[in-house]
């Protein structure tokens, strides 16, 4: 079961890869942006938005994501505006544990982009 994952993996975001290519040459700036997320949810393994997105850092399994939920923790940029001590609390688990954690959240890249229209022309729509 593990290898057909692993298979399925791999080559969806292959497939992926091609569609993005594809879309981007006709300018379809939402199906691109629909499969960027899917390949990544693919390549990391887990759903972003999900209880699950807290499990891919080492020593955290369902459980303690479990918990994280419950206190209204259900995402990467929430987990890292808390304080050791905080985690600790919401996991019943003694120092160093929040360090640690927090010490991998702070690994994860941080991207930001922005954009700014300098101009706009008409395109005529594509037939297909």
């Amino acid at each position: 079961m593990g290898q057909d994952k692993s298979s399925i993996s791999k080559h969806g975001v292959r497939i992926l890869r091609c569609l993005i290519d594809c879309r981007e040459e006709l300018k379809d700036a939402i199906t691109v942006l629909s499969a960027l997320k899917l390949s990544r949810c693919l390549q990391g393994g887990v759903w972003e938005d999900t209880a699950c997105e807290l499990c891919q850092f080492h020593g955290i399994g369902m459980g303690m994501a479990r918990r994280f939920v419950n206190a209204g923790v259900r995402s990467l940029q929430k987990l890292a505006t808390l304080e050791p001590y905080q985690i600790e609390s919401i996991l019943a688990r003694n120092p160093p544990c929040g360090t640690k954690i927090l010490e991998q959240v702070r690994k994860v890249p941080k991207l930001k982009v922005s954009a700014r229209l300098v101009g706009m022309r008409k395109v005529s729509p594509v037939c297909y």
